[in-house]
């Protein structure tokens, strides 16, 4: 048997072999590959959820519902911050003078069914407000009472910077907070929504713990 090719190819292995031992001695050792990006939310069985209701911008409205959350178990935590609020006013079209006559025209508007408020500006004149409206459908009811009485009224939308209160809870796991979602939605509190707690610290972590005002028994909605 001729083993010489067997000789040669040994030789090459050999010599191959011996190349290789000597490349990896003398290269640096090589970093490791980056493991993959490790993901930042864990399962949302494992996260920590909140509740909280959508915004509030009548402070005394703020106070009735937070004694209704209260007295069925479920006490919020007030928050506030400052936003621009589109604003629906409605007006009596005359600039007045005279506050005798500017009387006359309140009470003529109550006549209709319209709760009149007298303003003065600056320049001590006379305006007769007709209602000031943060919700739309509330606004387009005032419209259409207007529109009945056949009288002449101003409206004007603006946007006005001013306070807002929410309210929410402390967060809790995601079947806790299924549960007290439910149980302020059947309250008919403000529309209430659940999200991860990273989620409201990044939507809502400029609120800032407050107080409301008081409010009377008398001035509680009939339950």
């Amino acid at each position: 048997m001729n083993l010489a090719p067997l000789q040669t190819a040994l030789k090459l292995a050999l010599v191959g072999g011996a190349a290789w031992l000597a490349w990896i001695a003398w290269q640096p050792e090589r970093a490791a590959d980056p493991l993959p990006a490790v993901r930042s939310s864990l399962p949302e069985e494992q996260q920590l959820w909140r509740v909280v209701t959508r915004k509030i911008v009548w402070p005394q409205g703020a106070s009735v519902l937070y004694m209704q959350l209260a007295g069925n178990g479920v006490q919020p935590l007030v928050r506030s911050r400052r936003e621009p609020v589109e604003m629906f006013n409605f007006n009596d079209p005359r600039s007045i003078k005279e506050h005798a006559f500017a009387m006359k025209v309140v009470d003529a508007w109550k006549e209709k069914g319209v709760e009149a408020t007298l303003l003065r500006n600056e320049q001590g004149e006379f305006t007769v407000a007709l209602g000031r409206f943060f919700l739309p459908e509330y606004a387009e009811k005032m419209n259409a009472t207007l529109t009945a009485s056949g009288k002449p009224f101003v409206f004007e939308k603006k946007l006005t910077d001013m306070p807002v209160y929410f309210f929410t809870w402390p967060a809790t796991s995601k079947k806790e907070a299924e549960l007290l979602w439910q149980k302020v939605q059947q309250i008919g509190a403000a529309q209430p929504i659940m999200m991860p707690e990273k989620d409201f610290v990044a939507s809502y972590g400029d609120l800032t713990g407050i107080e409301l005002p008081e409010i009377s028994v008398g001035e509680l909605p009939a339950q």
